[in-house]
């Protein structure tokens, strides 16, 4: 069945979004420890990934790893022009972690119900194009109702283009690491999360997203 491992990948993606949701909205702090201690088993994961590539194992981590956390830090603490007080938010970052997570669901999803037309058959064999546009139709559905529920938060328009910008991102991040553990030989960067392999394999989309959305809320405060 080709959803045979969706419950354990379901399990296991919401039990990190809880806690995470848990830690984003009760402080900065608790959500700055939460953040530091998975960059530290993201940066873990990636010296085994890269130990035949020096320069890589070391340097390259610590940008890989470095600017997206740096990045999620700066949006939880960017304030919202738009609300009257101008106090911090952490809408920020749960509109960055709904549209990652609506592309995986959206890409996975339509994937393996209609994928027949390979994305990058070299780099990532079961990637399609019509899981891409699935990735990119679940978040902007997904970014849409957030607008809608938070119009304060998020304008339709914005919600609009920043989702479809995003995701496109999100799955270039996939690939990156795709090609990365194709490089070192491994189907997953490790076993920390069951049914999606290491952590690195569940959060690659949200590497290379974060710091893209970090340079669209910046120059807005």
């Amino acid at each position: 069945m080709i959803y045979g491992e969706l419950p354990l990948r379901i399990f296991s993606g919401v039990l990190l979004g809880f806690l995470t949701f848990i830690a984003l909205f009760a402080s900065a702090m608790s959500f700055f420890a939460l953040v530091i201690i998975l960059a530290l088993l993201m940066y873990s994961e990636w010296l085994e990934l890269t130990e035949e590539f020096p320069f890589a194992n070391r340097v390259g981590g610590l940008f890989y790893v470095g600017i997206p956390v740096w990045s999620i830090i700066v949006l939880r603490d960017a304030p919202m022009p738009s609300v009257e007080d101008v106090a911090t938010t952490p809408y920020y970052v749960l509109f960055l972690f709904l549209i990652v997570i609506a592309t995986d669901i959206g890409g996975y999803v339509v994937g393996k119900s209609f994928g027949k037309h390979k994305l990058a058959p070299v780099i990532s064999p079961g990637k399609t194009w019509e899981g891409a546009f699935g990735g990119i139709l679940f978040s902007v559905s997904a970014a849409v109702i957030f607008s809608l529920v938070k119009p304060e938060h998020m304008s339709f328009v914005n919600a609009l283009w920043q989702s479809m910008l995003l995701s496109m991102v999100a799955q270039s991040g996939d690939l990156f690491e795709s090609w990365i553990k194709r490089k070192a030989g491994v189907k997953h960067s490790g076993t920390l999360m069951p049914g999606h392999g290491g952590l690195l394999d569940r959060v690659d989309g949200l590497v290379f997203a974060a710091p893209v959305y970090a340079l669209m809320v910046l120059p807005s405060y």
